[in-house]
């Protein structure tokens, strides 16, 4: 995290109400109209105690949207393991630590998709750099897909297998809503573990 937020503790109850709260206030509206007074009320505290931890509004703002880089990048990082060879192995990692993050903080790719969205792009360039250089080691880096059959084509594989797995996040969502992920997650890998059967024994040799 960039070090003019080093001073604030994530794992701080109030602060991570907060931080919630926010996601889904500034995902529902425009940035003028996303008021503290909103926030507070979302997340229940007192109004000073917001002030206590975020000097503005922007600050909070500009913490949040730094804070999404952080916690995507630090999960994916950590639940993938590396040395893992299979595609359909890692698209499900990649998958199970999203959902996780959306189940703690229900709004955050909301809250993204509007930033990228309404933004101007020297705004978060180096974020969007991060994220691609993230993407592409997830469906880059040491992949084997020599056990696929010989007339498949590798590309139309990869895409097919990552949104058919995003897929089963979007359907939970639907069906329950943001708020109400977490009991879900492993509804979610079991819906994910069909499809990968499906896959290899369609897919592969």
């Amino acid at each position: 995290m960039q070090n003019e937020f080093s001073h604030i503790n994530i794992s701080n109850e109030k602060v991570k109400r907060i931080i919630i709260a926010a996601f889904e206030v500034f995902s529902n509206n425009d940035y003028a109209k996303a008021s503290t007074n909103m926030i507070v009320k979302k997340a229940d505290i007192p109004r000073g105690v917001l002030y206590h931890y975020f000097k503005d509004k922007e600050e909070l703002y500009n913490f949040i949207f730094y804070y999404s880089e952080k916690i995507f990048s630090e999960n994916l990082e950590k639940e993938i393991d590396w040395q893992d060879t299979d595609y359909l192995s890692r698209i499900k990692s990649t998958v199970v630590a999203k959902a996780n993050i959306m189940s703690e903080y229900p709004f955050i790719t909301e809250f993204l998709a509007k930033v990228y969205k309404e933004l101007p792009p020297e705004k978060y360039s180096s974020m969007f750099r991060k994220d691609n250089i993230l993407k592409e080691k997830v469906l880059g880096y040491n992949l084997d897909f020599s056990s696929l059959k010989e007339d498949v084509d590798i590309e139309m594989f990869k895409k097919i297998v990552y949104y058919a797995f995003e897929s089963e996040i979007k359907h939970f969502i639907d069906a329950n809503g943001m708020e109400n992920l977490s009991p879900k997650i492993k509804e979610i890998i079991q819906a994910i573990d069909k499809q990968i059967e499906f896959f290899r024994k369609h897919f592969y040799k």
